[in-house]
């Protein structure tokens, strides 16, 4: 029986016909403008190489700095390469997470890359050394 009536939804749905508004659930608009997305690409980027510098900074590993900020690793690792759209509930749980203020992720690089740059030379499965560098 409730097969039957999930079916019968289901072909009641297809006939119906759809409304294609302007507020429609779909793609967003801005990314249509390639200057806008360009943008925004380039800036999901420099947001993500600024929470990898903090990172660095804090001698983090991406696994154990996934874990305080309570993401997979695999996210941060897009966030921080900028391929994919940070929210600003994962840069309120990375700012608690690093105890940082929200605002350090959008101050420029040199000011983050002055604080500590890592140069990474240990073995897989070991966090990297770091080595801080005054710019």
């Amino acid at each position: 029986m409730l097969w039957l009536v999930h079916s019968r939804y289901h072909q009641l749905m297809a006939r119906r016909p759809r409304v294609h508004t302007p507020l429609a659930p779909g793609a967003s608009e801005i990314w249509r403008n390639r200057a806008v997305a360009r943008s925004i690409n380039e800036e999901l980027r420099a947001i993500g190489e600024r929470m990898r510098a903090v990172r660095f900074e804090l001698g983090l590993s991406q696994e154990s700095a996934a874990e305080r900020i309570g993401i997979h690793p695999k996210h941060l690792q897009r966030a921080e390469l900028g391929v994919t759209n940070v929210t600003v509930g994962t840069l309120v749980a990375a700012s608690i997470g690093y105890s940082v203020p929200v605002i350090r992720f959008f101050q420029p690089l040199a000011a983050a890359r002055a604080r500590a740059i890592r140069v990474s030379y240990g073995r897989k499965g070991r966090p990297p050394k770091a080595v801080t560098v005054l710019v």
